[in-house]
């Protein structure tokens, strides 16, 4: 169970069951703070929220999750001055943000209140009003050709297309005082000159057309080896499929033999002690490289190579977005009966997305049989290749029920938790970025290897990519969907 139980007993003096929600809070505000790893505190939530200590999320990660954020909040995370012009952003953009999706309106948040009014703020602080200057518009616009990189403090150049879109919004913000002010009386104290000019938002149309084009290119470039990425995401799935294989066929503490390298399969000492809160079901397969004493998760490579299969084979037959994939439930293949033949044939729903539009896709057969093994995989919870004999567990199959929740990035809400088909046992996605669909790492082993191979029949951790985390799943993401719509739009 781990201490924080103790901690909370001890620091509350009360018995478990008077235990609330506010006090595992504070005792995991309390490590943080500290930088101190509390162990136990998503056990103790749980034993919590059996006996009824805690009232809705059956976990902790579900309990710290956070949908969307007051207008409010959103721009005072930008620590700005002036208080008038703080309230008259939070009610422009509480004006704007019922047309906007979530993920549109953070932008729209974060290029007022942060590259705009909070860069002139840091510069210009004796400016109480939007109504700026010459010069200190032109400083701005001068300003806006980089940007701060926080996390290095290293000054970036802007691109042209990036500079233009931060100056539309900025100019239809004032335009928009401007046409509400006649039939709203508050705005008319803010009526005042726009500082961006109309030619210089004027080729936006074309640095779209070049960005589109440009996009158009790198899909016809990197089409041909779509073929080999598909291949490797096949390969590497069977390889991982065998090398479990192998290791659950042999005993805790023997050695074993794949594809002409040696393994120890080990188990690890937090197993040995008693049932464990943290990895209820059974516990992962481990396994050490004799040669290089690596120690591996097989259990984990096996499910990262399924999933990034997965997500590489239903990309690639339907062309649909990363938001639409992470909505398919099991409900959403479904059967049609033709009239006339009384033919049935199967389709796949997508809900309503970024697009504003639902719609129903063919279902090919290749796309149906991996439809089948993804639900078949999510209603096991655990790794095709079977139980495990070679420990005694009478642990149970992890139930649907306790999967993770995937968010929608465009709404910032949470699915529902029950019938999701990309889904992990609890105790494993507990431990993944919220955002992150799983495979979505192997996707980015399967593109970095491609580019440098291994050595065949071994597990590898490959070093992270370089530039922001994920770089290559979200371009095999982008591409795929892309291509599939280009090739649409241009038979």
């Amino acid at each position: 169970m781990g201490e924080a139980p103790t901690k909370l007993l001890l620091h509350t003096g009360t018995c478990i069951d008077a235990v609330t929600a506010e006090d595992i809070f504070e005792l995991r505000s309390w490590g943080i703070a500290r930088q101190v790893h509390v162990p136990g505190l998503h056990g103790a939530w749980k034993v919590a929220a059996k006996i009824g200590a805690t009232s809705g999320e059956q976990t902790l990660r579900g309990a710290l999750r956070a949908g969307p954020r007051p207008t409010e909040e959103l721009v005072d995370r930008y620590g700005l001055e002036h208080r008038h012009i703080r309230d008259l952003l939070v009610g422009y953009l509480n004006e704007r943000r019922p047309a906007l999706d979530y993920s549109s309106f953070l932008t729209l948040v974060g290029v007022l209140a942060g590259a705009f009014w909070g860069d002139i703020e840091r510069h210009h602080p004796e400016q109480d009003s939007i109504h700026l200057p010459d010069d200190v518009v032109q400083a701005w616009k001068e300003r806006l050709a980089s940007w701060t990189d926080w996390s290095t403090g290293k000054s970036r150049p802007r691109s042209v297309s990036d500079q233009v879109g931060i100056k539309v919004k900025v100019r239809g913000f004032y335009l928009d005082i401007q046409k509400w002010a006649p039939e709203d009386p508050r705005w008319v104290a803010w009526v005042v000159p726009c500082p961006i000019r109309k030619s210089e938002v004027a080729g936006l149309a074309k640095l779209k057309r070049a960005s589109s084009a440009q996009m158009h290119q790198r899909i016809r470039d990197r089409l041909p080896r779509l073929g080999e990425l598909v291949d490797a995401a096949e390969s590497a799935r069977a390889e991982q499929q065998r090398l479990l294989a192998a290791a659950l066929a042999a005993s805790a503490g023997a050695c074993f033999e794949h594809d002409g390298r040696a393994y120890q399969r080990f188990v690890p000492e937090v197993h040995t002690i008693g049932p464990s809160v943290r990895k209820p079901g059974l516990p992962d397969v481990m396994a050490r490289d004799v040669e290089s004493g690596e120690r591996l998760n097989l259990s984990v490579s096996e499910e990262n190579a399924f999933w990034a299969w997965a997500i590489i084979e239903i990309l690639r037959h339907t062309g649909i977005r990363l938001e639409e994939l992470l909505e398919l439930t099991h409900l959403a293949l479904v059967s049609y009966q033709l009239t006339g033949t009384d033919e049935v044939v199967p389709l796949l729903q997508i809900v309503l997305s970024k697009t504003g539009a639902e719609r129903l896709l063919l279902v090919p057969p290749e796309l149906a049989s991996v439809l089948a093994q993804v639900i078949t995989k999510a209603q096991s919870g655990q790794s095709q290749a079977g139980s495990d004999p070679g420990l005694s567990s009478g642990a149970s199959p992890v139930s649907q029920s306790s999967s993770v929740r995937w968010s929608c990035g465009s709404k910032r809400r949470w699915a529902d938790k029950r019938g999701g088909l990309h889904q992990l046992p609890e105790d494993r996605a507990r431990h993944r970025p919220h955002h992150l669909l799983p495979g979505l790492g192997g996707v980015a082993v399967l593109v970095l290897q491609m580019e440098e191979p291994h050595r065949p029949g071994r597990a590898h951790r490959p070093p992270a990519p370089a530039g922001r985390p994920g770089c290559a799943d979200h371009l095999l993401v982008r591409e795929s969907r892309r291509h599939l719509r280009f090739a649409a739009d241009h038979p």
